[in-house]
C-alpha cells in the first residue's frame, strides 16, 4: 500500500515527499527536485544496523533489490567460457557494460553485500 514518505535529499537539501510502497517498490527512487538517486532511509526497518555506504550510495536493501532485478536480464551462454551479458543494462540506477561476465558481476555483488553473494544465492553467510 502506498503511503506518503518524507525524506531529505542529500544532494539538493530539499525535503521531498513521495507516494511510495517500499514493500513492492523498494527503498530507492529519484528526488523529484534534482533527479538524483534518493534512498528512503526513513522507511528502513533496520535503522540500528544501517549499512549505508556514502561512497557507493548503496545499502544492503538496494543491493538485494538489484539482485532481484538481475533475474530479468538475459545471459548469453557460449559453447566455451563464462556466461555473459550481451547488452548493457542498468539496475537501480547503476549501469553495467555489455560483455560483463556472470562471474565478474557476482564478484561485484559479493563486494557490496555484507553477507556476500552466497547469501543472495542460497541464504548463506560468507565467512
Amino acid at each position: 500500500m502506498k503511503e506518503k514518505i518524507y525524506e531529505l535529499c542529500p544532494h539538493c537539501n530539499a525535503e521531498v515527499s513521495v507516494l511510495w510502497d517500499t514493500a513492492s517498490q523498494g527503498y530507492l527512487t529519484n528526488c523529484p527536485s534534482c533527479g538524483k538517486r534518493l534512498l528512503l532511509c526513513s522507511e528502513c526497518v533496520n535503522r540500528d544496523g544501517c549499512d549505508y555506504d556514502q561512497e557507493s550510495g548503496l545499502c544492503r536493501r538496494v543491493v538485494e533489490a538489484m539482485w532481484k532485478e538481475l533475474s530479468d536480464i538475459p545471459l548469453e551462454v557460449p559453447d566455451a567460457g563464462d556466461e555473459f551479458f550481451a547488452e548493457p543494462f542498468t539496475l537501480q540506477g547503476i549501469s553495467f557494460p555489455a560483455g560483463i561476465t556472470r562471474t565478474e558481476l557476482w564478484h561485484w555483488f559479493d563486494d557490496r553485500h555484507p553477507k556476500g553473494v552466497a547469501y543472495l544465492l542460497y541464504g548463506l553467510r560468507k565467512e
